[in-house]
């Protein structure tokens, strides 16, 4: 049986995008897990006792979760069971340190989970002393791409691009509303011009206005440097 643990963002992600022929989800809000049961019923509602007929457990807890579930939980978990852990900040060691249980997988999405589910595809990654276990994620969560790469790695992506957007995001509101602009123009252009540049600069089919943008900014960085 694979369980998801966790009623979250990201578990209710992994629980839509799965391939599996047994479910089942856990966690303490009843309430997020009715609504997801609602929408999924082929997913099984699991309790503590439950989870020792785990082959693969899906940890989807903030970092500051984890303990408190091992110390409810630890008693019932198989020797044998797949503990993958999703949370980017957490270490490998750091959860090995939490269970004498399973086998500790470090599973980090690079992206950004209800972004992923929109687009009906991600990105994990799996370090390379845990590639014997890619093979079955791929057939897991077939629309999701496992590459190698260590934990480091995922952190730092999802940190820079993260902190990244948001000073962006911060940054072009202030000067838009300084600028006179309604805060319905503001909101408009922060959700749709946003979004629909950014695609189309990663699609190459940016026009002409937003192509001269660019050489000016690779000759002005060219210059900087």
């Amino acid at each position: 049986m694979d369980i998801i643990i966790g009623s979250g963002r990201l578990g209710s992600v992994l629980l839509e995008m799965i391939s599996s022929e047994s479910v089942g989800i856990y966690s303490r809000n009843k309430h997020s897990v009715k609504n997801l049961l609602e929408q999924n019923r082929y997913v099984k509602e699991c309790e503590k006792e439950d989870l020792q007929k785990a082959k693969r457990l899906f940890l989807c807890l903030p970092k500051g979760e984890y303990e408190s579930f091992f110390s409810e939980v630890n008693r019932w978990l198989p020797k044998k069971v797949h503990l993958y852990h999703f949370a980017t900040a957490l270490k490998e060691s750091e959860v090995r340190s939490l269970t004498d249980k399973g086998n500790v997988i470090p599973c980090k999405l690079v992206g950004h989970a209800k972004q992923m589910y929109e687009d009906k595809h991600g990105l994990f990654a799996l370090p390379k002393h845990c590639s014997h276990v890619k093979s079955e994620l791929e057939q897991l969560f077939p629309m999701i791409k496992i590459v190698t790469a260590s934990e480091e790695e995922a952190l730092l992506a999802n940190k820079k691009t993260t902190e990244a957007v948001l000073k962006m995001m911060v940054s072009l509101e202030l000067e838009l509303s300084n600028e006179g602009l309604s805060e319905e123009f503001v909101k408009q252009s922060l959700a749709q011009t946003v979004r629909g540049v950014a695609k189309s600069y990663l699609n190459g089919d940016l026009g002409g206005f937003a192509k001269q943008i660019i050489e000016d900014v690779k000759k002005r960085e060219a210059h900087e440097n």
